[in-house]
């Protein structure tokens, strides 16, 4: 009767009844469960740097357990079960406390994914692991091999990424043109005649500005049907222009490079309709060594598949009608007249003079290559004062652009192009006023 009784108090309402959260055998299934619960979240987290083992006081008393020592990484085994995996997280003042029979583990934070991706797996909970995998490159690595992986594990290579910050800047561009300034002068050609290095010499200058997104926009030659807005979206905003003005007491010009402007038989006259009072800047270079540098460069961009000899053979026949052709419809893009006109680019002064009919003598200044690289100082002066510009810093004078040789040109074919360039560089000496560099 007296067991009985105390049955029935322990039962009503108000008395004893059992400790709260439950009997300890339910309290440890919520912890186990609860554990196991963190870990598989700790798997799915971002990888991030492993931290060392937070030291813990070795513990006394009844439950407490000898310092483990800190836990390495090692490559992932297969998934730990949830009853090995669930452990107590140390407590700060004492030991650590299991559940008998449970295995030891170390601290929560410890079970982490490491930098590499691999988990952190206690000793007595891995099994066979398969052989250890490189570390994963850094960032920068990454990015000189020109690939980025995604959150979501896609591969994006820089190109993609370039084509589409260019496509962003270039829709800002087109909303904003209006605000933009137009070039003061232009780098006109002649391809492979050292337009690239006195590109970055000119524009390193406080008071030029270059393009926003290329050397050349190369408009006026195979993109004048998309408009004069497009054209002057690729400039600086007409606010930063005065910033410069006022920052270096001039008034700042905008410029870009585009090599082919010189030898396209359109181009200077939209040049002279568009862009009135415009300056214009050519190099020359010895057209023997033009045509060979020339045909190393658009064999290395894949638009030329001849050998050199065999490529002057062609041309004539390559070029036949293309002018023609594109007078007819201003739109066609001549591949053969771009790309395969070796000796026809090298006859500087009649170009020359096709410009000057259309814009004016004294619109245009023509530099000498071979000057250029061997004395750069002088030079370099000559295009400020043409330009109205001071000499407000020293620019480093560097090649750029360079094209190596595979092989000597053969000397067969050397004289033969030099009888067949006398005539053009006799009438260049007019335009620079001296024999040109590679006849002295």
């Amino acid at each position: 009767m007296a067991r009985a009784g105390r049955a029935r108090a322990l039962s009503a309402p108000g008395g004893p009844g059992p400790p709260p959260g439950g009997s300890r055998p339910a309290r440890v299934r919520r912890t186990r469960d609860r554990r196991a619960g963190q870990v598989r979240l700790a798997r799915r987290l971002q990888p991030v740097e492993p931290r060392p083992a937070r030291r813990v006081p070795a513990g006394v008393g009844l439950g407490a357990v000898r310092r483990r020592p800190a836990v390495r990484l090692r490559p992932a085994a297969p998934r730990v079960p949830a009853r090995a995996a669930a452990h107590v997280p140390p407590r700060r003042g004492g030991g650590v406390r299991h559940r008998r029979g449970a295995a030891a583990l170390p601290p929560r934070s410890l079970l982490r994914r490491g930098a590499a991706g691999r988990r952190a797996v206690p000793h007595h909970a891995r099994r066979a692991a398969p052989p250890r995998r490189p570390r994963a490159a850094g960032p920068a690595v990454e990015l000189a091999q020109s690939r980025h992986r995604s959150r979501g594990g896609a591969v994006v290579s820089t190109g993609t990424l370039k084509r589409a910050a260019h496509g962003v800047s270039r829709t800002t561009g087109r909303i904003t043109y209006r605000t933009r300034v137009l070039p003061g002068f232009l780098i006109v050609g002649a391809q492979r005649c050292g337009t690239t290095s006195l590109y970055r010499a000119l524009s390193s200058h406080p008071a030029i500005l270059k393009p926003v997104l290329h050397k050349g926009v190369h408009f006026f030659d195979v993109a004048y049907h998309r408009g004069l807005p497009w054209y002057q979206a690729h400039f600086p905003l007409a606010l930063s222009a005065r910033r410069a003005g006022r920052a270096h007491g001039v008034c700042p010009i905008a410029f870009e490079s585009s090599p082919y402007y010189l030898f396209h038989p359109l181009a200077p006259e939209r040049i002279a309709r568009d862009l009135p009072g415009v300056k214009l800047i050519a190099l020359v270079r010895d057209p023997v060594e033009r045509a060979y540098s020339a045909h190393a460069h658009e064999l290395a961009r894949g638009f030329e598949t001849e050998p050199f000899e065999r490529a002057i053979e062609l041309e004539e026949d390559r070029l036949r009608g293309e002018v023609a052709r594109m007078h007819e419809d201003p739109r066609y893009v001549s591949h053969a007249h771009r790309h395969h006109a070796y000796r026809g680019r090298g006859r500087y002064a009649e170009q020359l003079d096709r410009l000057a009919a259309l814009v004016g003598r004294d619109r245009i200044h023509v530099i000498d290559s071979g000057d250029l690289f061997a004395d750069p100082e002088p030079v370099y002066d000559r295009v400020l004062e043409f330009l109205g510009l001071p000499r407000l810093h020293d620019p480093v004078f560097e090649r750029h652009n360079a094209r190596p040789r595979t092989a000597p040109m053969p000397a067969a074919l050397r004289r033969s192009l030099e009888s067949y360039f006398a005539p053009h560089d006799h009438h260049l000496i007019r335009w620079l006023g001296d024999t040109p560099s590679w006849h002295r």
